[in-house]
């Protein structure tokens, strides 16, 4: 069992990784073993996932029924709905070429866990949002990772409102000033002056 393919592609690259399942499928061909790599096609390119599957075909794999009664069904009707939260909202492109920021349902500390987290930054990743400081909460436990994710899902919430600001007031600022600040909120980085220039009373 192969898991973590979306992890390895942001860290080594599309072509790296395609190159790798390559390489894993040669290694396999006539023995009995066989590798399994369960993936959410939502977190990949249409095009990228089209060209995977012509190395590692899709299989639907169904758990025995005494095996579905062990699963935590919490979890895993948890991961499915953050998974198509996104794809329900949908990525609307603005017409500078970026897509548009919308607020994804806070991951609940009942169930969490890594898998969750990485499927969470994914997310934010798609929509053009600097959330490496998140990355850093794969290698801690559960507990300390739950409390990094709350921190940097605080100030993607705060990224949005002030997006969706700029979105409603697109004439209030001058072209490099709204270029300058929706850099900033991509990058979640200066957050309060934005905040003090465009929220103060």
């Amino acid at each position: 069992m192969l898991e973590g393919l979306e992890w390895l592609m942001t860290i080594n690259g599309e072509d790296a990784v395609l190159s790798f399942v390559r390489e894993l499928r040669e290694s396999v061909h006539r023995t009995q073993w066989t590798i399994i790599m369960p993936i959410r096609s939502l977190a990949f390119e249409s095009l990228w996932l089209a060209r995977l599957r012509r190395e590692a075909p899709a299989i639907d794999l169904t758990l025995p029924k005494a095996a579905q009664e062990n699963v935590n069904h919490a979890e895993v009707e948890s991961i499915e709905e953050f998974d198509s939260e996104i794809e329900m909202k949908g990525l609307e492109i603005m017409e500078d070429g970026t897509p548009r920021l919308v607020m994804l349902s806070r991951l609940p500390s009942t169930g969490f866990t890594l898998s969750l987290l990485r499927k969470r930054i994914l997310q934010w990743r798609r929509m053009g949002l600097d959330v490496s400081e998140a990355e850093a909460a794969l290698s801690f436990k559960p507990d300390e990772a739950y409390a990094l994710y709350a921190a940097v899902e605080e100030k993607v919430r705060r990224a949005v409102e002030l997006e969706q600001y700029l979105n409603l007031n697109t004439t209030s600022l001058s072209a490099s000033n709204d270029a300058t600040a929706r850099f900033r909120i991509r990058q979640l980085t200066g957050l309060d002056e934005l905040e003090n220039q465009f929220f103060e009373d």
